[in-house]
């Protein structure tokens, strides 16, 4: 590495510590708007069954979790850890015990619905929701009618299911989105719904 070398913004949002097997550590020192100058933490917890005893330590001091659904794998099930479950089916059953916990009963979720792009592609090109996820029925087989449903799915399990109310923001991305974008947004919404006047140093779970 060059001795003049300065990292860009998408190095930065990279950098990742070492924690505990499975669980990465993120900084996040925003350079615009009014986060310039609070540092932001983000815990990449992971989601297979494996990591998830290394969740509790992460889930007593949270400002907000992010939860990642990929819904363009509704047609893929989950190869290395058990190949009879759908994956997307999966990520939504996740969603529903995450509500439903009582560790957590106030925290702001933030759910990111990932790879619309290549779900629009699969839908446009006769892939069949309905076959892979069941409730979804026999409704329309278009992005808008399947987006949409899927979207207010969630937030009827968040509603349901959660302790106590909460926020819930939901953001749609691409395949192509930049990660970069990706963290600027998720900041954006967690400022908006919690930051106020607590300290300056934030920690959100993803």
């Amino acid at each position: 590495m060059e001795r003049d070398y300065e990292p860009s913004d998408e190095d930065v949002v990279r950098v990742r510590t070492r924690m505990m097997p499975g669980v990465q550590e993120h900084h996040f020192w925003p350079e615009t708007g009014q986060e310039v100058g609070r540092e932001w933490i983000f815990y990449d917890i992971g989601c297979s069954r494996s990591r998830r005893p290394t969740w509790l330590p992460y889930l007593t001091d949270m400002n907000a979790i992010v939860f990642y659904a990929d819904i363009s794998t509704f047609d893929q099930h989950l190869e290395e850890e058990d190949p009879s479950e759908n994956q997307f089916q999966h990520s939504f059953s996740v969603w529903t015990k995450l509500c439903k916990s009582r560790l957590i009963p106030k925290v702001p979720l933030i759910l990111v619905l990932a790879g619309c792009d290549l779900f629009q592609e699969k839908l446009e090109q006769g892939v069949p929701l309905g076959e892979f996820i069941t409730w979804y029925g026999d409704r329309a087989n278009d992005m808008p009618t399947a987006i949409n449903y899927i979207r207010d799915e969630f937030l009827t399990v968040a509603r349901k299911n959660s302790p106590e109310p909460r926020a819930v923001h939901t953001y749609f991305t691409n395949s192509s989105d930049s990660y970069t974008g990706l963290v600027t947004t998720t900041v954006s919404s967690i400022r908006e719904s919690i930051v106020g006047d607590n300290p300056r140093k934030l920690n959100v779970i993803s």
